[in-house]
């Protein structure tokens, strides 16, 4: 049933078009992708018929289809070490865009003996990044070294003359007084 379903999903995509942003045609440093037209007299926003056409709820994929990509395999998102349990054979492993290089780093010394397959995650290069950075880690000096070398560096500057102070003048009377 599924691969009936990603022929369809198939057919619908060769249909569609490829919606392009406005006036992408005038300005080439725009990014092409879609946003969607707001102006006032907008002919693309009304959807006249000569114009191009606007994506529309209609032009979806199948909800069944929407979680696998092109092989048939389904997508499971991978936020911690735990949810490399869902991955099988049939399966394909999606790493969460916000994790920072910790929790990589934990994720791929899970994975690295196993045959988890991911889209955006190459554990042996993850692996390969972390060693790279504590190597770099321990090759910097200590801070405390580093402050007793600023400390010597001020200790050679030659104090700066003082200024000599002028001796106050006496404030003008206001109007009226005297």
């Amino acid at each position: 049933m599924i691969e009936e379903l990603m022929k369809a999903k198939k057919i619908l995509q060769k249909k569609l078009p490829t919606f392009r942003r406005v006036e992408k045609h005038r300005h080439p440093r725009l990014p092409d992708n879609w946003r969607k037209p707001k102006g006032h007299h907008s002919k693309i926003r009304r959807a006249m018929k000569w114009e191009m056409r606007v994506p529309k709820i209609g032009m979806k994929t199948p909800v069944k289809v929407q979680n696998f990509d092109k092989h048939g395999r389904e997508l499971i998102m991978v936020r911690v070490v735990s949810d490399l349990k869902k991955l099988t054979d049939k399966t394909v492993g999606i790493l969460a865009s916000g994790l920072g290089l910790k929790k990589k780093s934990l994720i791929a010394k899970e994975a690295v003996g196993k045959k988890y397959k991911f889209l955006n995650f190459n554990p042996e290069k993850v692996m390969e990044k972390v060693k790279n950075k504590l190597s770099a880690k321990k090759e910097k000096p200590k801070v405390a070294e580093q402050k007793v070398e600023v400390s010597v560096k001020q200790a050679e500057k030659p104090a700066k003359p003082v200024k000599e102070e002028k001796p106050n003048k006496p404030k003008k009377a206001a109007m009226g007084e005297k």
